[in-house]
């Protein structure tokens, strides 16, 4: 048989007063397992530690990561869809890589499984996937070709929402700016020289 030692009790005629598994234990056979089986405790939910909720990934292979019972295979699902596996080592500790994920929103419930049990599911992960590198700003002014008489201009331009702009006079940094929602950003130079 496979049951625990502790919770299995061999099969005597009932009318000797013993029963194959001590009454009020649950059934394991209801549980997909062995008759005369305990079912055991149930499987917590484990808790993810990684990425951290709300957080924006420049990389669609997400690493997963927390705590789960040990032992458990624990199963990263998306609406459903199975995007990651890791099994929870001695310390509970688990990492479960993903398949590579689109850019967008992305939300995701993590699963413990053992043997014939399945855990309720984690709190919801959410997180944003941004691989795609965004298009070269554009600079609205100055222009090329024009003279201005103040060396530490503002400079106006537009790109991606909420893209970090670094401006460069040859290989010197001059100025470093956010896009706003709009795709707008401004920013005053520095060091700039007469010329």
């Amino acid at each position: 048989h496979t049951c625990p030692g502790s919770l299995f009790l061999p099969a005597v005629d009932a009318s000797q007063g013993q029963d194959s598994f001590p009454y009020g234990t649950p059934s394991a056979w209801s549980a997909g397992g062995s008759p005369g089986c305990g079912a055991g405790p149930p499987l917590s939910a484990p808790v993810f530690t990684a990425p951290a909720p709300g957080a924006t990934l420049s990389n669609g292979l997400v690493a997963f990561k927390g705590v789960g019972p040990t032992g458990a295979t624990i199963e990263v699902r998306e609406a459903g869809a199975l995007v990651a596996t890791g099994v929870a080592g001695g310390d509970g500790a688990f990492t479960a890589p993903s398949s590579t994920l689109a850019d967008g929103a992305h939300t995701v419930l993590g699963y413990a499984v053992l043997g014939a049990q399945t855990s309720p599911a984690s709190t919801p992960l959410s997180f944003t996937v941004d691989a795609t590198a965004p298009q070269a700003p554009i600079i609205d002014f100055p222009w090329s070709g024009l003279t201005l008489a103040d060396v530490a201009p503002t400079v106006r331009g537009r790109a991606e929402a909420g893209a970090r702009v670094s401006i460069l006079d040859g290989a010197a940094l001059v100025a470093v700016a956010t896009s706003d929602a709009a795709g707008v950003f401004t920013s005053r130079l520095v060091g700039l020289r007469a010329g």
